[in-house]
């Protein structure tokens, strides 16, 4: 059983990164989060609110075991959103480039395949070709010639002549002209993307610690913002059933 245990750590280990988490830290009640401690201040001192935040038609104005005070629901709820708008305002700033591309695989793939020119897929290929390490995904380990072949029909030089030499495109970009780009994406759609997948995983698994961080902020956050609704769950509950 600890084997398993340890096999099923390592896994998540390996497979820990940041987009899995985007919704978590960039959903929709953390982008609410960032607007309510702007108001928060005029809001937690005033006495209407927190008379309404007192659910006295819901209870029936009747005292139960499970009770928080309207002020210090109302200091939660403030204290969730202001944690909750920390957490998302530190996913902004500490997320890899990758992140800020596309949140998931998809959108990722998309961008690249939609707007990104063709020395930018010489780049992500050449960091998976040089890389110390073996490929973190079995996308890395593409074929090379299918590569080579996508490069030779998506760049040509201006006298029509195949461009072999990727080192001298890349000194002098000026010099050629490109041709068939988007047909040559389409035919090698399945080369690029297992590039694209590679780049992926390996760039959303940097910065962990900061990754760490963020989920930690906001599972705070979300603790606050869940305390003062099972109070009043708990609340209903008791004067329904007992």
């Amino acid at each position: 059983m600890f084997e398993r245990i340890a096999s099923k750590w390592r896994v998540f280990v390996y497979n820990f990164t940041w987009d899995d988490y985007a919704t978590y830290l960039n959903g929709h009640i953390t982008k609410a989060a960032l607007v309510i401690p702007i108001f928060g201040y005029a809001v937690i001192f005033n006495d209407y609110v927190t008379d309404e935040l007192t659910f006295e038609n819901l209870t029936n104005e009747v005292q139960t075991t499970f009770f928080l005070d309207p002020d210090a629901r109302l200091r939660l709820l403030f204290f969730a959103s202001l944690i909750l708008a920390a957490g998302n305002l530190s996913y902004r700033l500490m997320r890899p480039h990758a992140m800020k591309v596309g949140e998931s695989l998809e959108d990722y793939s998309e961008y690249f395949l939609n707007h990104v020119p063709s020395p930018a897929f010489l780049r992500l290929h050449r960091e998976i070709q040089s890389s110390d390490f073996d490929p973190y995904t079995t996308d890395g380990k593409y074929n090379h010639d299918d590569w080579e072949l996508f490069w030779r029909e998506a760049h040509w030089s201006q006298s029509g002549r195949n461009l072999l030499d990727e080192d001298t495109l890349l000194e002098d970009l000026y010099d050629y002209q490109r041709v068939d780009y988007e047909q040559a994406k389409r035919r090698h759609k399945s080369v690029l993307l297992s590039i694209l997948r590679e780049t992926y995983f390996r760039e959303t698994r940097k910065r962990r610690p900061q990754l760490t961080f963020c989920i930690l902020l906001a599972t705070v956050g979300y603790a606050l913002l869940i305390i003062p609704s099972l109070d009043l769950t708990l609340r209903v509950i008791e004067l329904t059933f007992f």
